[in-house]
């Protein structure tokens, strides 16, 4: 295979970064999370998703900073 073929099947699942703006909602995943918090609770009822969170400032593409909003139920 040459680099071309391999870079075309590499860049199939590849997606563009989102961009995050100042005041922004988000919610994050867990699935990297659960070594941190599988202490409190069973695996399998830990949630999917956190937040949500209003983005705080944007350091750089891929690191933000966030606050906790509220919830209101």
């Amino acid at each position: 295979m040459t680099q071309e073929e391999i870079k075309k099947y590499a860049d199939r699942k590849r997606a563009e970064a989102n961009e995050y703006r100042v005041g922004d909602l988000v919610i994050l995943s867990t699935k990297d999370l659960k070594y941190q918090i599988i202490e409190r609770r069973m695996v399998k009822l830990i949630e999917q998703f956190v937040g949500p969170y209003r983005i705080k400032k944007v350091v750089s593409i891929n690191t933000v900073l966030g606050t906790c909003v509220a919830r209101t139920e």
